[in-house]
């Protein structure tokens, strides 16, 4: 049987921890962060960053990297410094996340 990649985005776990570290921000402070960048005021669970930092969690939804995202580039841009993007949380070999099981 063939392992296809879940729908989502492909995020290298060790580029978002370094961009979390980077910041300064614990789990739990991203996960408040998120909730300031979302509409619905919901953001993400301190669990589902772990996760996807853990590496069990793959393809996140892109709904999901995008909060993730704004709340650290807040951060960034709080700071004077560069703003990231979802291409450069993508892993260096686009390959080796889905061949993992």
């Amino acid at each position: 049987m063939i392992k296809r990649p879940g729908i989502g985005v492909a995020v290298d776990p060790a580029k978002l921890v370094l961009y979390r570290s980077s910041v300064l921000l614990n789990r739990l402070e991203l996960a408040e962060a998120t909730k300031k960048v979302d509409p619905d005021g919901k953001g993400i669970s301190r669990d589902a960053i772990a996760k996807i930092e853990n590496g069990e969690r793959q393809r996140p939804k892109i709904r999901t990297m995008r909060l993730i995202l704004d709340a650290l580039n807040v951060e960034l841009k709080r700071r004077k410094r560069r703003q990231i993007q979802i291409e450069d949380l993508a892993p260096d070999n686009p390959g080796e996340l889905a061949s993992t099981a």
